[in-house]
């Protein structure tokens, strides 16, 4: 038992290779700030924002049901689009959200299940928020 329940959120930023192969890593490395910054604005204190690697991020949200999990990946999703960026450029994310216990009885099940729900939110065509299933 882990204990108190908590939500993930896996975070993937759409396209970035394209970003670093047309701009240069710099600005790769501007819209990573960029990114972890919008994410920190939008978090409640308490929540953990981390860089996964590559352009991969994950937040913990201690004691948040599934609609206040999806609404706050909504609000940062909603956030980094309107962004400013460098280049003007149009910048999208997708999130795959998770919970303990629902969606795992372990750490690496609730990892594993917003994981999945990224990937499925790449397959039905980026810039979304995914929730995972219960069956994950």
């Amino acid at each position: 038992m882990l204990g108190d329940p908590y939500a993930v959120l896996m975070l993937d930023i759409d396209h970035f290779k394209n970003v670093n192969d047309t701009y240069g890593h710099q600005t790769g490395d501007q819209v990573l700030k960029l990114v972890a910054v919008v994410m920190s604005d939008c978090v409640p204190e308490g929540a953990v924002c981390s860089r996964f690697g590559g352009e991969e991020f994950v937040i913990l949200l201690r004691k948040h049901r599934m609609d206040e999990a999806y609404q706050m990946a909504e609000r940062i999703r909603n956030a980094i689009l309107m962004s400013k960026t460098p280049y003007s450029l149009t910048l999208t994310v997708l999130i795959g959200v998770s919970l303990y216990p629902e969606h795992g009885k372990s750490r690496e099940g609730v990892f594993l299940a917003a994981d999945m729900a990224l990937y499925q939110a790449k397959a039905e065509g980026r810039n979304r928020t995914i929730a995972a299933e219960i069956s994950a």
